[in-house]
């Protein structure tokens, strides 16, 4: 169990350096693939943050929505800015 946490946590993070930072983006390709959420992007599938949208895959879609609600309630219990 521990090794797979560790090498998810170095992927998720090989992500986020790759997109900058950008979690939608990195989980986008956590969740989708790397190459597919690239190829996505590359046909201008990107909103004016930056982010990746018109996901045609609703398994992420739906990972991202569960990300944001997740974030939103741990952001408010912590009282977190």
């Amino acid at each position: 169990e521990s090794i797979n946490i560790r090498l998810g946590t170095y992927y998720l993070r090989y992500l986020l350096d790759m997109f900058d930072g950008n979690e939608i983006n990195a989980l986008s390709a956590y969740n989708w693939g790397l190459s597919n959420v690239k190829m996505w992007m590359s046909y201008g599938n990107i909103n004016k943050s930056g982010e990746i949208e018109n996901l045609p895959v609703k398994e992420t879609e739906n990972y991202l929505k569960k990300y944001k609600i997740s974030k939103f309630m741990y952001k408010n219990i912590l009282n977190y800015r």
